[in-house]
């Protein structure tokens, strides 16, 4: 069955003589692909239809049939080309820690499928797409479980209902921009995996999103509430801020920051404020549970300050990166007067925080 529908039409050269393929043509070659030209007349239809054979087996590999209903703005379509099947369980067995996981592990969604801005749009498509896929699964385990006369299995399934989305994974999908939008709308998310990508700039500043006719609440304060794990490893990273890692007073509307080069060839970032007189100071804190933080295999060469300043950090890993030294925190400088005595204190850095984080270099 799954070989049948994917199996690829052959060329229709007598009618087309010697034109070069049109992009829209490969779109008739599979059965996907006809499904998905539906949607120009009924968008309706052709989900119903995709949703059949991406049941059966049927599959994308190149996302182009996702890159064309995006680019037609047949958004209820893209968004099932992209997260159909990619939601399961996690811990099925244990209730109290049950949720969703959402698996868009290499899925190509790099500037080039998804604009930087859909990124930093609140209550936009992409989140859309996971509710929506999470509502289905939801779905289908209530309807499976109508038929079965076992109430304990009628239970779990009127349980699994409400399980929140805990688990997103979004390695190797060529992200360039951090997807703050999944930590502004999904609040119950525990773990986030951005691994394998090519995010390299980080705002100097909470990004401010923007927001949805549907949405007022223009502020977002706390950035995901319930983060343990946060997975960055193998990206382009060359620094990060310090809102990363403690609260701070920031304002609400400031400029991207530009980039200075030093005598050493490294980039430095430095702001470039832009504040509104109506604008107000207010404290910002991103993912206050985070437990494990993992940045190896960047660029780093630079840590703020403010990295010990994490009450519940736990593990971070720091491997593979540029860093010459660990930054001092705020009562040790105090304390350093000479650059003798500022060695001796970064020397015993690592046994004085021996029961406040775990770091491996």
């Amino acid at each position: 069955m799954v070989r049948d529908v994917n199996v690829q039409a052959g060329r229709c050269t007598h009618t087309r003589g010697n034109r070069t393929n049109h992009p829209t043509e490969t779109l008739t070659t599979s059965p996907l692909g006809l499904a998905c030209r539906l949607a120009s007349s009924d968008e309706k239809l052709a989900c119903q239809s995709a949703a059949l054979l991406l049941a059966c087996g049927a599959f994308d590999p190149e996302q182009s049939l996702f890159r064309y209903a995006f680019c037609q703005h047949h958004l209820n379509l893209a968004g099932l080309l992209l997260t159909w099947q990619s939601t399961r369980t996690v811990s099925p067995d244990t209730l109290s820690n049950a949720g969703l996981q959402v698996n868009l592990s290499h899925k190509r969604l790099d500037r080039h499928y998804v604009p930087r801005a859909l990124w930093l749009l609140r209550r936009g498509p992409l989140t859309e797409w996971v509710l929506c896929d999470c509502a289905r699964l939801r779905t289908h385990s209530h309807s499976d479980s109508c038929g079965e006369s076992n109430p304990l299995a009628r239970g779990l399934s009127h349980s699994f209902v409400g399980y929140p989305i805990t688990r997103i994974l979004l390695s190797h999908c060529g992200l360039q921009v951090f997807p703050w939008c999944l930590l502004a709308d999904l609040p119950n998310l525990e773990e986030l995996d951005v691994s394998w990508n090519r995010l390299g700039d980080i705002p100097l500043d909470p990004p401010q999103l923007v927001n949805s006719s549907l949405d007022r609440d223009r502020s977002v304060e706390v950035w995901a509430p319930k983060l343990i794990y946060l997975d960055m490893s193998h990206n382009h990273l060359v620094w990060l801020p310090s809102w990363f890692f403690a609260c701070t007073d920031k304002q609400p509307n400031r400029l991207a920051y530009s980039r200075a080069t030093t005598s050493d060839h490294q980039a430095v970032p430095f702001r470039c404020r832009s504040v509104t007189p109506d604008s107000r100071a207010r404290c910002i804190q991103f993912a206050p549970q985070l437990t494990h933080f993992m940045l190896s295999h960047n660029q780093l060469y630079k840590l703020p300050g403010d990295v010990w300043s994490s009450r519940n950090l736990r593990f971070l890993d720091l491997s593979w990166n540029l860093l010459n030294s660990l930054p001092l925190p705020d009562e040790m400088q105090d304390a350093c007067f000479t650059e003798e005595s500022a060695y001796r204190a970064q020397s015993s850095l690592s046994v004085s925080l021996t029961n406040l984080v775990s770091i491996s270099l």
